[in-house]
């Protein structure tokens, strides 16, 4: 009988130990979630505000044909169409952007639908290309005329084409009367082109991007 006492009383440290091992095994468990608890609202709580300046890339109209590239002189023809390619690219940027086109002609220019710009009666004509939107703007002036298309973000635009087909038509029935009052204009037959562009990101319209230009 008293050894067998004594073996029940032999296993109670044993039991003691196992359950000194599962409180610390529930304290170490208890620890590494509350640290990991701790760590998440540290992180959450303690974050960084970093700004840097938008990229931005490279604008570029090319002209080219009879005009030549950066001007020059051509000759009126009757029914001679002449050359007048020109393209706009751009590189892209990291905003949504406006690209305009701003086309400034002589005084004794004008336009009948914004679309077609024609001197003497539309003996000499020339028309937008595709895909540009003529900007309406409030004060329009009779020989300023901007257009401009939308590029997304992180997109480029690859030599989109602005004259459409890339020639300005001159009259067959052009006389030498007329060639002769062309001749005597105080200014002459010239086509003034600026490409442009403004990120569309904090303006509510593209009229309201351009202002910012124009202003």
């Amino acid at each position: 009988m008293q050894k067998g006492r004594k073996g029940q009383f032999h296993n109670r440290p044993n039991i003691a130990l196992r359950l000194a091992a599962v409180m610390l095994m529930l304290v170490c468990i208890s620890i590494w979630m509350l640290q990991g608890l701790f760590a998440k609202y540290r992180t959450s709580s303690s974050g960084e505000d970093n700004a840097r300046v938008m990229s931005f890339g490279n604008i570029t109209l090319t002209e080219t044909g009879d005009f030549g590239t950066g001007g020059g002189t051509a000759y009126l023809i009757p029914g001679v169409d002449l050359k007048k390619d020109v393209s706009v690219e751009f590189t892209g940027s990291e905003s949504a952007t406006y690209v305009f086109v701003e086309v400034e002609l002589p005084a004794h220019w004008s336009s009948g639908d914004n679309i077609k710009f024609s001197a003497f009666t539309n003996r000499v004509k020339w028309s937008v290309a595709d895909n540009w939107t003529y900007l309406k703007l409030q004060d329009e002036p009779t020989t300023e005329f901007v257009y401009y298309c939308e590029v997304p973000p992180n997109t480029s635009l690859e030599k989109k084409p602005f004259i459409a087909g890339g020639k300005i038509t001159v009259d067959s029935t052009l006389t030498k009367k007329d060639l002769e009052t062309i001749a005597g204009l105080p200014e002459a037959l010239q086509i003034n082109l600026r490409a442009i562009v403004v990120q569309s990101n904090g303006f509510a319209s593209p009229e309201a991007a351009w202002a910012s230009v124009a202003n």
